[in-house]
């Protein structure tokens, strides 16, 4: 029997928040610094369609908010084996598609 898994998807906007090496590894607590805030944010998940279904989805998602694809695209996926080579065949399709 094939184990089910669920696959989780977000898509959202933030501003840009540049920081330095240093400020990201320091073991001191920074001064109370604020953050951009997510904004537009869409989660979604699935245990019953394919993962490549749902990768597809999200990639559908962010270039329907980014056409033209101006802003930066941020892609995290948590390890298992297969979600790195499914997101770059979606990744190809979609940078060959006519704008």
């Amino acid at each position: 029997m094939r184990k089910r898994m669920s696959m989780v998807a977000v898509v959202y906007s933030v501003a840009l928040h540049v920081r330095s090496a240093e400020a990201i590894m320091s073991v001191e607590p920074a001064a109370k610094e604020t953050h951009p805030r997510v904004h537009n944010k869409r989660v979604w998940a699935s245990v019953v369609r394919e993962p490549g279904v749902v990768i597809d989805e999200l990639f559908a998602e962010a270039h329907e908010r980014d056409p033209q694809q101006q802003r930066p695209w941020s892609v995290l996926v948590d390890g298992h084996d297969d979600q790195p080579k499914v997101t770059f065949r979606v990744v190809l399709g979609i940078l060959s598609r006519p704008n």
